[in-house]
């Protein structure tokens, strides 16, 4: 892989850890205002805001180990020149 592929990759990773981090900020601020009787259930948007939450997590822990893993093996995937 070359280093601009990889450069690219991380970047791109590394966005998806910050809009998975805005994301559960977002859903947080919804179960804080938006809940009625049901604790998960938003009364506006009608959508599960616990799911919504426990996605938004699980996609910034596997985008920072993505991060994490190409930073760490970036000797083994960019070639040299």
């Amino acid at each position: 892989m070359s280093d601009r592929v990889h450069t690219w990759l991380i970047i791109g990773t590394s966005l998806l850890v910050l809009l998975g981090g805005l994301g559960m900020l977002d859903v947080q601020v919804s179960l804080k205002y938006e809940i009625g009787d049901d604790p998960c259930r938003s009364v506006v948007s009608g959508r599960d805001l616990c799911a919504a939450y426990e996605h938004a997590k699980w996609l910034t822990w596997i985008a920072l180990g993505v991060v994490l893993a190409l930073i760490g093996c970036s000797h083994q995937l960019v070639r040299n020149k």
